[in-house]
C-alpha cells in the first residue's frame, strides 16, 4: 500500500523556484510574476482534494510561463486531529524546500489511504522519498516551532474571515474555487495581450 501511496511523481515540481514567505506561506513560480493565488487549504477536505486534481493544469499553464505565482497556506479546519498533522508535515517540508513535493504526497494519501493514513510513519516515508533528511524532518514535524507556525496560519485565516476550505485570494479579491479558472483567464488577459505585442 506505501507503495502506492508514493505513486505521483513530486520531482515535478524540481522545474519551479519555491520558497517560503514571512507572513507565512509557501510559494511556486516566479516571485516577480504579475498574479499572486494565495490559497487556505486543508488535507482532509474533499473540495481541496477537488481542486488539486485540477492545480498541476493551473501550475503547468500560469505558473510555468511566469504569469501566476501561488501561495499556499496549509490549515486544519475541516477534521484537525488529522489534518493538523498533515499541515504540520507540509510546513516543516516546506521550510525545507519541499513544500509542493510533500503535498502531492499527502493528497496521494488521501487519495489511497483517506486522511486516517496522516500518522507520522508515512510524514517520515514521504520526506525521506523527496530527499529530506529523516532526523531533520522527524525533529521539525515534533517541535514546538512547527506548532506556532500552524497556528499563525490560522490566526490569518480567521484575520481574513475564511470560514471554508479550499479559499482562494486571486490578486486581493476573493474567488470560489468552482470559477477560478474563469478569474484567471480574466487576470491572464494583459499577459496574453502583452505576449501577443512582443
Amino acid at each position: 500500500m506505501i507503495s502506492s501511496m508514493l505513486g505521483l511523481h513530486a520531482s515535478y515540481y524540481e522545474d519551479f523556484p519555491q520558497r517560503t514567505v514571512d507572513y507565512p506561506g509557501f510559494e511556486i513560480g516566479d516571485p516577480d510574476a504579475p498574479n499572486v493565488m494565495i490559497e487556505f487549504i486543508d488535507y482532509s477536505c474533499s473540495y481541496c482534494y477537488e481542486f488539486w486534481n485540477n492545480q498541476r493544469s493551473i501550475i503547468e499553464e500560469y505558473v510555468r510561463p511566469g504569469h501566476l505565482r501561488i501561495i499556499a497556506k496549509p490549515m486544519s479546519f475541516v477534521r484537525p486531529a488529522y489534518s493538523q498533522a498533515a499541515a504540520e508535515a507540509a510546513i516543516c517540508a516546506g521550510e525545507m524546500g519541499r513544500f509542493w513535493e510533500i503535498q502531492e504526497k499527502t493528497w496521494a494519501t488521501y487519495r489511497d489511504l483517506g486522511i486516517t493514513g496522516y500518522v507520522e510513519s508515512n510524514f517520515i516515508i514521504m520526506a525521506t522519498d523527496i530527499g529530506l533528511d529523516e532526523h531533520d524532518f522527524v525533529a521539525c514535524i515534533r517541535s514546538y516551532d512547527v506548532e506556532q507556525t500552524a497556528d499563525e496560519i490560522e490566526q490569518e485565516a480567521r484575520d481574513f474571515g475564511v470560514t471554508g476550505t479550499p479559499s482562494l485570494l486571486l490578486n486581493n479579491e476573493w474567488v470560489s474555487w468552482s470559477y477560478i479558472r474563469l478569474a484567471l483567464e480574466d487576470a491572464m488577459a494583459p499577459c496574453w495581450l502583452n505576449r501577443g505585442r512582443a
